[in-house]
């Protein structure tokens, strides 16, 4: 079923997008919401023409609750294309397709201000990406000036601190300081920054301090940003890299001149030329690893075909039992409330029968619109709550306390609520793959995938959750030595989730591991050279990368800054888990 509902396509100015899983659901939720609206409006007309009091509260109340039914998914829904483009668009920046992603964004209709919001941040990204810092600060500040309306508070709060982010290194590379470590600070001090915006704001904090020319700071700065270095994003990961290099150096007369920054498009410039151009200084201290400026061979990237069937396609099949457990319970509700008002007023007896009839219509509705606004106000102050414990978390684990982190999951993985129980099985697969327990990881990714299939709410997060729980699978498979399975895996990523934002991150690296596996090394090296600066890779799986394509150049500056990585037990452990022998290779080459 899903799998028909991703092949379905609606457009986007010219371009045909997969409908988001949960817009079938919306409909449906739609149509519901106005067959009720127009059952309470006959009901109040029957009662006003027969002169039955009771009816017409209760038909009024019905058709209310009919208009909120509609309206709330119609809300949902309308977010559905803005969700799709985003995933997209991001897929497309992080394989170079700047101009693309750009373009696509630009169609979508922005018809609240969630929407609104959520494209033109994404828009400020690429703007950075393009290392086109004034218009990334223009588009952040426009983001940040219109005031959050309407339903998603909590998630415009986050695009909110992640535009903070964005402009505060927009406005490091311009040269403004003073606003920009504002801005870093106040991206820093929000309570919705999630640990990639913390980590965004450090480095603008390091670009600052490193145009100042104060080494002295920078050094502070990095240090102190070192817990973060996970939670960078890989190509400002690498202008951390040649930070270091750039206080360990105290000059540049040792180390290769910078290219001139003209000579790549700005449409999609290269990592040499962004650096360049957002902080100058350390251009000529950028690591040597290969990378592309797009992604040149898209067969390396896109989900090998397999015979085998994917083992996530068969939980998310899983029977749904708690939307008919849950509409039972309201009806109980409800009626029990209804029974225990009737008995009440039959004992306090009725002052006049039309009086009675009205009065008792008037409470009825009464009770009913406060019961169904109640639990709306419920289940969403319960989300809130819920998104917040796990953002939490993350940071917890951003800060480097792994431990406290995964008590902190493990109790998540317990809530009532879906999505935070998903998240938390998620992050606990994640740091399973991390101590090398991978059998451990695919229990936590499967028990994710049973939480979302026996929701009602599993389709709402198919944009991230979802398609990020098959792809650790998919991974945890590839590390097992399971490699049709960890293919059929990928092959279901790309059919029901193709507007995965980080779809050709999860491919490469699940298909590099899959490659290194098989003792290819031919074809490790090839996939791991088709990585573009930009794509959203952990420093795990970026280590891994590197330690091929280092291994393969013998490029000795790299191979030492491999070495001095490799420092970290737990990253040494796990490379030593992936890739046997790397790490001991390039030990001795680097000496």
């Amino acid at each position: 079923m899903r799998e028909e509902r991703a092949r379905i396509t609606y457009h986007v100015g010219m371009r045909a997008l997969p409908v988001h899983p949960y817009r079938p659901v919306a409909d449906r939720q739609i149509r519901t919401g106005i067959i009720a609206g127009v059952a309470g409006g006959c009901i109040a007309s029957a009662g006003i023409f027969s002169g039955v009091g009771a009816l017409v509260p209760m038909g009024g109340a019905a058709a209310l609750l009919g208009a909120a039914l509609a309206y709330l998914a119609a809300y949902g829904r309308n977010q559905c294309e803005a969700l799709v483009a985003r995933g997209i668009a991001i897929d497309l920046g992080e394989r170079g397709e700047h101009d693309e992603a750009e373009a696509l964004l630009a169609s979508v209709r922005t018809g609240n201000t969630a929407v609104w919001r959520t494209i033109t941040v994404q828009r400020a990204h690429l703007s950075l990406e393009r290392a086109e810092p004034a218009e990334a600060e223009a588009r952040a500040t426009a983001a940040l000036e219109r005031p959050i309306r309407g339903f998603s508070r909590d998630a415009q709060e986050m695009q909110n601190a992640y535009a903070l982010a964005l402009r505060a290194m927009a406005r490091a590379a311009l040269g403004k300081d003073a606003e920009a470590l504002a801005d870093a600070a106040a991206a820093r001090a929000s309570d919705a920054a999630m640990p990639e915006v913390i980590a965004l704001a450090a480095v603008a904090e390091q670009v600052v301090c490193s145009r100042s020319g104060d080494l002295a700071a920078l050094a502070a700065a990095l240090e102190s940003a070192r817990p973060l270095f996970d939670a960078t994003a890989p190509r400002e990961r690498a202008l951390v890299r040649a930070f270091r290099r750039l206080v360990a150096a105290k000059q540049t007369s040792a180390y290769r001149e910078p290219g001139r920054v003209d000579d790549v498009p700005r449409s999609r410039p290269e990592l040499d030329t962004w650096v360049a151009r957002i902080a100058p200084g350390a251009a000529a201290f950028l690591p040597e690893t290969s990378r592309r400026a797009r992604t040149t061979q898209p067969d390396v990237t896109q989900p090998p075909s397999t015979p085998v069937a994917a083992g996530s396609a068969a939980i998310a099949r899983e029977p749904a039992r708690r939307p008919r457990l849950l509409a039972l319970r309201i009806a109980i509700a409800i009626l029990c409330a209804l029974i225990a008002y009737m008995t009440w007023q039959t004992a306090s007896g009725p002052p006049s029968e039309d009086s009675y009839s009205l009065v008792t219509g008037c409470v009825g509705a009464v009770i009913l619109v406060a019961l169904f606004y109640g639990m709306i106000a419920s289940a969403m102050r319960k989300d809130e709550i819920g998104r917040r414990a796990v953002l939490r978390a993350r940071r917890t684990l951003a800060s480097g306390d792994a431990e406290t982190a995964e008590r902190l999951f493990a109790g998540l993985a317990r809530s009532p609520l879906a999505s935070v129980a998903a998240e938390a099985h998620l992050e606990l697969a994640v740091l399973a793959q991390r101590r090398t327990d991978l059998r451990a990881a695919l229990e936590h990714c499967d028990a994710g995938l049973a939480v979302l299939a026996k929701s009602p709410s599993g389709a709402a997060h198919a944009d991230i959750l979802l398609p990020r729980l098959v792809s650790e699978r998919a991974f945890a498979l590839a590390g097992l030595g399971r490699i049709q399975q960890a293919d059929a895996e990928l092959a279901a990523i790309a059919s029901t989730y193709p507007s995965y934002a980080h779809l050709t991150g999860a491919i490469f690296r699940t298909r590099l591991l899959s490659a290194l596996r098989s003792m290819s090394v031919s074809a490790a090296t090839e996939i791991a050279r088709e990585r573009t600066p930009q794509l959203a890779l952990s420093l795990h799986d970026e280590t891994m990368a590197d330690a091929v394509l280092a291994l393969e150049s013998n490029h000795p500056r790299e191979l030492a800054r491999l070495h001095e990585e490799l420092a970290d037990p737990g990253l040494a452990r796990w490379l030593d888990y992936m890739v046997p022998g790397a790490r001991e290779q390039i030990a001795a080459r680097a000496s």
